[in-house]
């Protein structure tokens, strides 16, 4: 209801003009309220309905023996952070830890690498673009990109690569 609606001669007063105006303001405040009560409620209903999927998704992952994506990201987590040994014999392994276009990666994949580099200075080097982050549907947080720059500007550091090469006229034409 627009706060501005009524023409004065049409209203029995002053007063149910007011308060007509009083309930346009008040419908005009109480909408956001309203939106995110209905999405919370909607949310809820989703997820009540989609856990009955994601048991039985997960109940015939197990009868086949089987294991996707993000079960192998949490295994190999788990083997890490909960062993001392197959940690260091990783990071023996690995002394050095590169990773391409870390701008998707995702908090498990960020979990491992640190694992895996340990707090040795500059065994994680990570290379990538924060406008270019285009997986977040695969759970991929830019944000976790921007936290790990400042930490290595304060640490070990960062280089900012300002040149292109990729969109050169030669190239463009």
């Amino acid at each position: 209801i627009p706060v501005n609606f009524g023409f004065r001669p049409r209203w029995p007063s002053d007063e149910a003009l007011a308060e007509g105006r009083a309930i346009a303001a008040w419908t005009k405040d109480a909408r956001p309220r309203w939106t995110a009560a209905l999405g919370a409620e909607l949310h809820g209903r989703l997820v009540r309905a989609l856990s009955g999927v994601v048991r039985i998704y997960e109940r015939k992952k197990a009868e086949r023996g089987v294991l996707d994506f993000l079960d192998l990201l949490v295994k190999a987590r788990d083997a890490l952070r909960d062993h001392a040994g197959v940690r260091a014999w990783f990071q023996q392994r690995f002394r050095f830890l590169v990773i391409d276009e870390f701008q998707d990666t995702d908090p498990l994949q960020v979990e491992l690498a640190r694992l895996i580099a340990g707090d040795r200075p500059g065994a994680l080097v990570v290379v990538g673009d924060a406008k270019q982050s285009i997986y977040r549907f695969r759970r991929a947080e830019v944000r976790l990109f921007h936290e790990l720059t400042r930490e290595a500007e304060g640490r070990a550091g960062v280089l900012h690569l300002v040149q292109n090469f990729r969109s050169r006229p030669a190239i463009l034409r």
